[in-house]
């Protein structure tokens, strides 16, 4: 059951979220595809989602659009991912994307329509936007980017540590060159071989 219990409409949430559009009501309509301990900080409304990659659609077309028409398609920008419901006719349809998977997200806005996209290694997603304004939906673009940031430092490779094996022969050259005193190839020598 998530964050809510059956009446939606006045429970609160129990952290603060960035985006105003957030809402109990809002959440409790997507808590089926939340993680019980999942906080959403912006929620985007709209009508459709389109997958654009190589051989995504039907019948290998390179667009795989969602559609809904029975109500909206909620996306929220979570501590965690970026998740969508996309209610059908025969059940709902769930979208994820990981932010260590987005490479990048642009935001096009117009007089009637706003589009976010996401655009990952293989695909680029198109959430047709019809609520919160304009200005909310930048800040959820500026979200997105840094939570890709994160996810970005956190996977990269952490420098490796120099062999105190080679760095023992790099301190005996430097020893017999004299740039190192016997005094400090001595300290330097005890130093690295107590980390063998």
């Amino acid at each position: 059951m998530g964050l809510f219990g059956s009446d939606t409409s006045t429970e609160t949430l129990d952290y603060e979220p960035e985006g105003d559009y957030v809402t109990a009501e809002r959440i409790g309509k997507m808590d089926d595809v939340l993680d019980d301990d999942e906080e959403v900080m912006f929620v985007i409304e709209g009508k459709n989602i389109q997958e654009k990659g190589e051989g995504r659609g039907v019948l290998g077309s390179d667009v795989d659009a969602k559609n809904s028409l029975l109500s909206s398609i909620l996306t929220g920008a979570t501590d965690k991912r970026l998740v969508s419901k996309i209610p059908q006719m025969t059940g709902d349809d769930e979208q994820t994307i990981p932010y260590s998977r987005i490479e990048g997200v642009d935001l096009d806005t117009g007089l009637v329509t706003k589009k976010l996209t996401v655009k990952t290694s293989g695909s680029a997603y198109e959430f047709g936007v019809q609520d919160p304004d304009a200005d909310e939906v930048r800040e959820m673009a500026r979200f997105i980017r840094e939570k890709m940031k994160e996810s970005q430092q956190a996977t990269a490779p952490a420098a490796s540590e120099p062999d105190p094996t080679e760095q023992l022969k790099n301190i005996k050259e430097l020893h017999d060159d004299g740039v190192l005193s016997d005094e400090e190839f001595e300290e330097k020598k005890n130093d690295l071989l107590d980390q063998m």
